[in-house]
């Protein structure tokens, strides 16, 4: 694992993560039900390699909710710090080793000084933070990232946390580790390379 001090949605945080599958589009590459490759995998691939050769993409409305989100992020850390009883520290830019997969976690889990995890943080509207508690187990649509992220560290654990402080019960936590899906992910985004690296060489990226 190599770490990117960086400030995250910097300048210096979107050039580091320019063409590097990142663990937020993993969604992409692997379906989130059995973590295998995705439909969307190819158009993934070619924006990546867009990425390389200086394109830059919109990826996205930014609602009021969004925006209210990321403003949360401070605080949603320290709630989630309190709640495990561990010490939650911002990262930048994440990789592997060799530099082929990212994540941008949002914190890594330490206990008495020793790195023992990451975290994701979601800071949710009510109506979706109520079907979080409901359905007591991280939502679906984030398994490929909290599990993207181990692959990508290293790391063994990853806690997912949804986060409202206007809710009586404002935080909701899991604590996720590897299993057969994380297996499943990291075959399929290796495969994603390899094929993309096919990709760059025919291309001459």
């Amino acid at each position: 694992m190599k770490i990117i001090d960086c400030e995250q949605r910097s300048d210096e945080w979107y050039a580091a993560r320019a063409g590097v599958p990142t663990a937020s589009q993993f969604h992409r590459i692997v379906t989130p039900k059995d973590g295998l490759r995705s439909k969307q995998s190819v158009a993934y691939m070619k924006e990546l390699l867009g990425e390389l050769l200086g394109e830059q993409y919109d990826k996205g409305y930014v609602s009021a909710a969004m925006r209210e989100g990321n403003e949360r992020e401070v605080e949603s850390r320290a709630a989630a710090a309190f709640a495990i009883e561990h010490e939650v520290r911002e990262v930048g830019f994440v990789t592997t080793d060799d530099g082929a997969l990212g994540c941008s976690p949002d914190g890594f889990v330490y206990q008495s000084g020793e790195l023992i995890g990451g975290i994701e943080l979601k800071n949710k509207q009510i109506p979706a933070h109520m079907d979080v508690i409901e359905s007591n187990q991280m939502p679906l649509e984030h398994k490929p990232q909290v599990h993207g992220s181990m692959v990508v560290t290293g790391l063994d654990q990853w806690w997912f946390a949804s986060y409202n402080p206007r809710y009586p019960d404002p935080i909701f936590l899991v604590k996720v580790t590897r299993d057969e899906y994380t297996a499943k992910v990291e075959a399929a985004l290796r495969q994603f390379i390899a094929e993309f690296s096919d990709l760059r060489e025919r291309v001459g990226v």
